[in-house]
Order: C-alpha cells, then sequence, then structure tokens
C-alpha cells in the first residue's frame, strides 16, 4: 500500500513533468518552481499549434470539395450547377476555373435571395478564377433570376441556345465583355434586366441576329454605341434584322447615330 511520502514523490514527478511540459510548448518554466507557479502558467500556451491545425483542417475539406466537385478542375458539364437552391455567395468559393465544353443551362439559376446579392466577377477574381463558355453547347437560362450585380467577360458561340440567358437579373448592372459571332442567337437575353447599364461587346465581336434591349432603359449611350458598332453589316444583302432598344435608349441616340445601324440593314425599335 502506498505510503505518503510515495504519494509526495509521485506529486513531485508530475510537477516536474508539468514544468517540461510547458517548457516543451515555448512557456519559460523550471522544476525548482511549486505548482502555485507553474499551474497558471498552463494559459501561456500559444493556440498558434491549434489554429495552424485548424487552418490545415480547413483547407483540406475545402480541397476535398472542391476537387470532386470540379472533378480537379476536369469539369466539363455545368449543367445546373450552382442552382440557387443551395448555393450563395456565402459557400460558392471554386477551386478551378469553370470551363464549361458541355451543358451550362441553368448554371446559375435563381440566386435570388437576399444572399444571392452581389458581384459574380469580385468573387471569381477573389477566388482566381475565370468563366470559360467558348465551347459551350447550351447556355439557357445560365444566368437568369439571379441577383449578380456584375458579371465577368463571356463568350458566347454560334448556335448554342441562350434562351433567357441573363434574363430577369434585377440587379443587374454591368456585363463586363461579350465576345459574340454572327451565328450568335439572343432569345430573350436580356429580358427584365431593368437596371442594365453597362454593356461591352468585344473588339472583333459581330452581331448578326435579332436583338433585344428594350426592357433596359438605363443602357448608357456608350453601351448603346458600342452595340451599334458591332452590328453585322447587311447592308445590300436584303437581309434586314432588329436591333430593339426601346424608346427611352433611342432617345439617347442622335439621327446620325442611328443611321450608322439603319445603313448596316438593320431596323431600330
Amino acid at each position: 500500500m502506498p505510503t505518503t511520502a510515495d504519494y509526495l514523490n509521485d506529486l513531485v514527478a508530475q510537477k516536474n513533468a508539468l514544468a517540461d511540459n510547458l517548457i516543451t510548448k515555448g512557456v519559460s518554466a523550471s522544476q525548482s518552481e511549486t505548482l502555485n507557479t507553474l499551474v497558471p502558467k498552463v494559459l501561456e500556451i500559444s493556440d498558434e499549434n491549434y489554429d495552424e491545425g485548424y487552418a490545415d483542417g480547413k483547407q483540406e475539406q475545402y480541397d476535398t470539395f472542391w476537387d470532386a466537385n470540379q472533378q480537379n478542375g476536369n469539369r466539363a458539364i455545368y449543367q445546373m450547377a450552382y442552382l440557387g437552391h443551395g448555393w450563395d455567395f456565402s459557400n460558392f468559393y471554386p477551386k478551378y476555373d469553370i470551363v464549361v465544353k458541355g451543358s451550362a443551362q441553368a448554371m446559375f439559376y435563381a440566386w435570388y435571395t437576399e444572399t444571392h446579392v452581389g458581384s459574380l466577377k469580385a468573387r471569381l477574381n477573389e477566388c482566381k478564377v475565370s468563366i470559360d463558355l467558348s465551347q459551350c453547347t447550351n447556355m439557357s437560362n445560365a444566368f437568369q433570376y439571379t441577383k449578380f450585380t456584375e458579371i465577368p467577360k463571356i463568350t458566347m458561340p454560334a448556335g448554342v441556345a441562350t434562351d433567357g440567358m441573363f434574363a430577369n437579373s434585377p440587379e443587374l448592372t454591368t456585363i463586363e465583355g461579350l465576345t459574340v459571332y454572327k451565328g450568335t442567337v439572343f432569345t430573350q437575353c436580356f429580358s427584365g434586366d431593368s437596371k442594365l447599364t453597362n454593356i461591352s461587346f468585344t473588339e472583333g465581336s459581330q452581331i448578326g441576329n435579332n436583338i433585344d434591349f428594350s426592357t433596359c432603359p438605363l443602357l448608357s449611350r456608350d453601351s448603346l454605341l458600342n452595340i451599334i458598332s458591332v452590328l453585322f453589316n447587311y447592308a445590300g444583302t436584303g437581309t434586314t434584322k432588329t436591333l430593339s432598344l426601346g424608346a427611352t435608349n433611342l432617345a439617347k441616340l442622335s439621327d446620325t447615330e442611328k443611321a450608322a445601324a439603319t445603313e448596316k440593314g438593320w431596323t431600330l425599335a
């Protein structure tokens, strides 16, 4: 049966072990100290290791999820990938460039609550990734019913379905840049985008099909001139296409500026 001396010797051994453990954790301590001074020093142990471990675990979780979601950057089909029913700016932090080689239909459809308000362009920049739809096979509803304020540069390939691509997005003010081709179609792409102010078609783009901005009365004059500048020239071909701008936007243009469109064989509405 242990004696009192045995208990005391064990207590001293534990005190010395405590001192040694504190030293290991970077806290100044000595075996010559008493428990009265050693015990409070436990609070001096840095949380650095815990914080580092937590950060490592968080990064591992992020990598595991997005590696699976984006197939290590090889995912090609993003149809309904980030529907607003479950995705918003609190959890959308893609790890890889979003390069769509199949369907992007309804990719961001229905980002329409308050947690969905924000700049898609800014979030992608924050994540250091981009969206590439140049090889996409279907863009219908890709950004429809969202509350994105800004959308980054997008390429809209020719002959691909675009029904409602950017439509019904009441907070959308800016589409940074659109690359389009003569064969690109614009099926109600901008319908209901009442705050759309800035849109720029990239150099070399050609609008060759009917396009409607009549429900976007806030378009800047620079945006309107940019649109007219990339209209395909159908003069002398017998082909007539329609650029619908609406009365409010048409009033921002001079007769000469309007003529720049009509002389290319386009009807203004």
